[in-house]
């Protein structure tokens, strides 16, 4: 790295405790209501589809009218519950920590063109204009970034306060916040 002020560079390793936390006071919950909303959306058009498809064959089997229906609105039942299940099953999140985040030590530097954060051998570099937020709640500074992840660093990466409110402030000069 380069010679930087302490007050400009945050460095250390997440630990699974913090990125719990930090995900915890960033997300309302593991499943959003977004997903909700798509699993609410598409379970009634997977049932009536999956209804007609029963009700056609159950016809062609030369079924009553009344086992007709009876089995078409059970199948049809039946898809809209299981796709609304699979639907959020698929969408949960287990776990905390992706890949190299709780093995190798990241850093976030303020740099003079853009926010570089650095894991083991990747290094990626955020504009500034990206940057559409600055929070400091619970222990952690977290910067919001538009169009990716918010980037969160727990406040023990600083030596004290007085440079995580240096390292802030730093980021809210560079920043269009």
């Amino acid at each position: 790295m380069t010679d930087i002020a302490p007050s400009m560079l945050a460095a250390g390793t997440l630990r699974e405790k913090d990125v719990k936390r930090g995900t915890k006071h960033l997300l309302s919950g593991q499943i959003g209501p977004l997903t909700v909303y798509y699993a609410g959306a598409t379970a009634p058009i997977i049932s009536s589809a999956m209804g007609v498809v029963a009700k056609t064959a159950f016809k062609n089997a030369q079924f009553t009218d009344y086992w007709t229906m009876l089995l078409g609105a059970i199948v049809a039942a039946l898809a809209g519950i299981s796709w609304f299940l699979i639907f959020l099953r698929w969408s949960y999140q287990p776990g905390h920590g992706r890949g190299t985040e709780l093995t190798q030590e990241t850093s976030v530097e303020v740099g003079e063109d853009c926010l570089v954060v650095t894991r083991g051998p990747i290094r990626k570099e955020i504009g500034w204009e990206a940057v559409i937020g600055v929070k400091a709640v619970d222990g952690f500074t977290t910067l919001e970034i538009e169009g990716s992840e918010a980037v969160i660093i727990p406040s023990n990466w600083f030596v004290d306060k007085k440079a995580r409110l240096a390292f802030q402030h730093a980021v809210s000069e560079k920043a269009p916040i």
